[in-house]
């Protein structure tokens, strides 16, 4: 499966995405909204693990770009993030509409976690 992984903490991108390659998945990484878009536009991908705290451009408002276009509609999204408020904004109305697949709070979600869920969603 080909996973994107938009993670602006560098140390953590390449951690996860050695742990995502190790299960089998292609991954790309980027740090940004716009970065994120410009790979979605550029390869054809099967996932998305989302960090929505990326600054400009950030992960709400590209998850709402994404659900705009026809083609990104159902592409899976996993929401992992640091932010504990936005979790609980998640599971309310407004975000739960945004087709999110999971969401995990890094501190306490384990990357094995993480790769259970990315690969729940490559088995759907």
């Amino acid at each position: 499966m080909k996973v994107l992984l938009v993670e602006p903490d560098r140390v953590l991108a390449q951690t996860a995405r050695s742990a995502l390659n190790e299960a089998g998945h292609a991954v790309s990484v980027v740090s940004s909204g716009q970065r994120a878009v410009d790979a979605l536009d550029a390869g054809d991908y099967d996932a998305v693990v989302l960090e929505p705290e990326l600054g400009l451009h950030n992960g709400i408002e590209l998850l709402y770009e994404l659900r705009s276009y026809a083609e990104w509609r159902t592409l899976p999204v996993v929401l992992w993030t640091l932010n504990k408020q936005l979790i609980q904004q998640v599971y309310g109305r407004p975000l739960r509409q945004l087709g999110i697949s999971k969401v995990l709070y890094k501190p306490t979600d384990s990357l094995a976690t993480l790769l259970r869920h990315v690969n729940a969603v490559a088995a759907a």
